[in-house]
Order: C-alpha cells, then sequence, then structure tokens
C-alpha cells in the first residue's frame, strides 16, 4: 500500500515534469533568437557610434575650413603690417606717414576684407550636406539590417526613415537669425579701425626717426614732437641710422605682431564657438533621430529577450521544487 500511494503521488509529478521540458524547450528557442536579435542590436550600437564619431569629425573638419578662412585674413593683415612698417616702405611715403594719411589705413582694410556671412553660408551649407550623405549611409546599412532581423517575426511596425531636412533647415534659419551676432565676433570696420590707429602710430614713429636721421625737415612738416627731441639726437649718430631703418622697424613689427595675434585669436575662437555650437547642436539632433529610428525594434527585442529569461528562470526555479518534491515522496 506504501508504495502505490508513491506512485500515485509521483503521477502529476510526471505531468509537470513534461510542461516544464516543453517550456524549457521554447524558452532556448525564443532566448537563441532574442540573443540573434541583442547582437544586431549590438552591430546597430557600434554603427551609430561609427556615424557619432563621422559626424564629429565632418563638424571639426568643417571648423577649420571657417578657422583657415579668418586665419587667411589674419595672414594677410601681418602682411601688410610688416610691409607698411617696413623701412623700404615708409621711405618711400614719408610726408604721409608724418601727416597719418589715411593710405595705411586703406591698405589694411583690404587686407582684413572678408566676406563673413558667405563664409558662413558655406560652412554651414557644406556641413548640412555632409550630414544628409552620412545619414542615408548609416540609414541603409542598419535599416538593411532590422529588416533581415525582422523577417518572419510577427512584430506588428514597420521603420520610418528619419529625414535629415528639418535639421539642416533649422541649421540655416538659425544661422541667419544670429548672423548679426555672429558677425560681430568679427567687424572688419572695427578691426581697420582698431588696428590701423595702432599702425599709423608706429609708421609715425619710423617716418620721424628716418626723418631725424636723414636731416629732414621735421620742423618744416610742422610734424616735430619736442617729446622725441632726445630720441633724434640719438639717431643722428652710425649707430642710430642703423637702428631706426632696420632694428626699430622690426621691434614695431614684432609688437603690431602680438597685438594681431591677441586680437585674431579672440575673434577666430569666438566664431568658433558661435558656429561649432550652432552645428554640434544639428549633430546631436541627427544621431539622436537615427537612434530613434530604430528605437521600436531594440525596445521590442530587449523585452522579449527579458521574458525569456524570466520564463527560463521560472522553469529553473520549478524543475528544483519538483525535484524536491519526488525526493520527498521517496522518502516517505
Amino acid at each position: 500500500r506504501k508504495e502505490a500511494a508513491k506512485t500515485k503521488l509521483e503521477s502529476p509529478l510526471g505531468v509537470a515534469e513534461k510542461f516544464l521540458n516543453n517550456y524549457d524547450r521554447a524558452s532556448e528557442a525564443g532566448a537563441s533568437v532574442s540573443e540573434d536579435d541583442l547582437e544586431a542590436i549590438a552591430q546597430i550600437a557600434q554603427s551609430l557610434s561609427a556615424y557619432e564619431q563621422a559626424v564629429e569629425g565632418e563638424l571639426q573638419a568643417r571648423l577649420e575650413s571657417l578657422d583657415d578662412a579668418l586665419a587667411s585674413v589674419q595672414r594677410r593683415a601681418k602682411a601688410t603690417v610688416a610691409k607698411v612698417l617696413s623701412s623700404g616702405y615708409v621711405t618711400s611715403n614719408l610726408v604721409s606717414c608724418l601727416t597719418r594719411s589715411k593710405n595705411i589705413e586703406s591698405e589694411l582694410r583690404t587686407a582684413l576684407d572678408v566676406d563673413l556671412p558667405a563664409e558662413l553660408s558655406t560652412v554651414v551649407k557644406s556641413f548640412g550636406q555632409s550630414l544628409r550623405d552620412k545619414e542615408n549611409a548609416q540609414w541603409l546599412l542598419c535599416s538593411a539590417l532590422v529588416k533581415e532581423r525582422l523577417r518572419g517575426r510577427a512584430w506588428d511596425f514597420a521603420l520610418e526613415r528619419p529625414s535629415i531636412d528639418g535639421i539642416v533647415a533649422k541649421l540655416e534659419d538659425r544661422l541667419q537669425e544670429e548672423s548679426g551676432a555672429t558677425a560681430r565676433a568679427y567687424d572688419p570696420d572695427a578691426e581697420t579701425a582698431l588696428l590701423s590707429e595702432s599702425v599709423t602710430d608706429k609708421a609715425f614713429n619710423i617716418a620721424a626717426a628716418a626723418s631725424g636721421v636723414g636731416g629732414g625737415g621735421l620742423l618744416m612738416l610742422e610734424v616735430f614732437n619736442a617729446g622725441i627731441l632726445d630720441f633724434i639726437t640719438f639717431l643722428a649718430t652710425v649707430a642710430g641710422v642703423t637702428f631706426s631703418l632696420g632694428v626699430y622697424p622690426s621691434v614695431l613689427q614684432e609688437d603690431l605682431e602680438k597685438e594681431l595675434l591677441e586680437r585674431s585669436g579672440r575673434w577666430r575662437e569666438s566664431m568658433r564657438e558661435e558656429v561649432g555650437g550652432m552645428m554640434r547642436e544639428a549633430a546631436e539632433a541627427s544621431v539622436g533621430q537615427m537612434e530613434g529610428a530604430f528605437a521600436a525594434y531594440t525596445d521590442a527585442a530587449r523585452a522579449e529577450n527579458a521574458k525569456w529569461k524570466e520564463v527560463a528562470s521560472r522553469v529553473r526555479e520549478s524543475d528544483a521544487r519538483l525535484k524536491a518534491l519526488r525526493q520527498r515522496i521517496r522518502e516517505l
């Protein structure tokens, strides 16, 4: 009678074990499929990371092109400063230097002139086109991977291709709206006025020195400044000739170059921050948009993987309980 009772008690356990075996096989099959989905998700994440890096690289390249345009202005200004403060220029234009004419300002205005709105527009449009190209390539790659995984699945959703046009249009509109503030970072007229005043003063000093050495008529030109009397006395010597037409212009050129470098560094950095900030926001929006395009698939795949893991866990727990019950029955 005891053995009959044991057999009767073990019979339902056998039925339960069959059910558990079915669930175990199903969870293994489901987990295998969902693990393949997770691998696809990892590939998408890796691809999106590469896309983000590529966009950042393109952003830096566009900023470098803008910086190059502004650097060319700096180089032209530097060359003009060296030219107008050279002893050859000063001696050839002695009267205009001593009378502080507008000749130097005119030369600097030409050197500092740049169509900033056009330069900014070129940079932004180029960046926008690059975003379009890179996003299109990214979409083709990742969507093909997802579509391959979706074949034969019962999930009721379709991929929707994102459009970069809205992001690019917003970037261009923002550039137009803030062009006034951006342009103030570099104002050719203001830069010309500030630099030409300093250069004109130094050109005057060189001209005055050259006039003193050559015995020129500072008094006749009515530009004599009593404050440079001692300086002209020194310039009347042989050493003074060498200094006034050689060392002195070089010293003043170096001073102006330092001033120009400091000023240009400020407006180049300011411009880089302004435009770079706009383009970075567009880049981040593009990356976020691309991630969102595949979110439905990645979310569903992760949820399913979690479900099968839960099923497998419950199967293991139930199996352990069944084994414990069978052992207790056998010990009766």
